[in-house]
């Protein structure tokens, strides 16, 4: 056992002796693992679930992002949606929960918000 405690202190102080990890060194093996900046260029889109906590509030939310300079996010509490945020590359607009449900009346039903590129096109549409 002792020997085993020696062991791991001797891998902590001499295993940990590089220098430390410069910027351009995380981007470079992030794109390496990524596959490579060719790779990483060919992506149109992204689309990432978030789950933010805070100590006052936790909400989930989707951010859909497409190329040439596209974006958008619903945030969501308790199942319904309280925040939407949009870029069509030319303008932007958001809506707040208290728009947001009197559209949702409006419709009778709501409407799905996709996240095709041609859905993009006209994002602004669910949020205007």
């Amino acid at each position: 056992m002792c020997i085993v405690s020696v062991v791991v202190v001797a891998i902590a102080l001499f295993g940990c002796s590089r220098s430390p990890t410069t910027v351009d060194e995380v981007i470079e093996r992030h794109t390496k693992a990524m596959g490579g900046r060719a790779a990483i260029e060919a992506i149109q889109s992204i689309e990432f679930d978030l789950h933010i906590a805070d100590p006052k509030f936790e909400v989930d939310g989707t951010y859909f992002a497409a190329r040439p300079g596209k974006m958008r996010i619903d945030v969501n509490a308790g199942g319904e949606r309280v925040f939407t945020e949009a870029f069509d590359g030319q303008k932007g607009g958001n809506r707040k929960a208290k728009a947001l449900r009197r559209r949702w009346r409006q419709r009778k039903r709501p409407q799905r918000c996709g996240t095709e590129l041609s859905y993009l096109e006209n994002c602004l549409a669910c949020t205007n």
